[in-house]
């Protein structure tokens, strides 16, 4: 197994299976209390990296997102730490429309 961390280490497959629930299966013996969506599309839009390289990417309309909607705050704050270092203002439009009022 690789130790290292993966930007996709998260994803829930099809078939349920998830690497780190299987980890956590394995090293306590439990059945995480959650379970993510499993990933059912062919392609993932991966957070923040595709917003970052277009907000209007066709792979935003047609792809699985990988975007943690169910935890604006940080989405939020992912998006206003990539705008601060290196990013144009169409990530500050896309954050609006998504999360607008805040």
């Amino acid at each position: 197994m690789n130790p290292r961390v993966t930007p996709i280490c998260h994803f829930s497959l099809a078939d349920g299976t998830d690497l780190a629930g299987s980890l956590y299966t394995q090293m306590t013996g439990l059945r995480p209390l959650s379970r993510l969506a499993p990933i059912n599309h062919g392609l993932i839009a991966l957070f923040p990296n595709e917003i970052v390289r277009s907000t209007s990417s066709e792979y935003l309309q047609s792809c699985q997102l990988d975007v943690p909607w169910n935890e604006p705050e940080l989405v939020r704050s992912v998006l206003n730490q990539v705008l601060r270092t290196r990013i144009p203002r169409h990530v500050r439009t896309f954050l609006e429309r998504y999360l607008p009022g805040r």
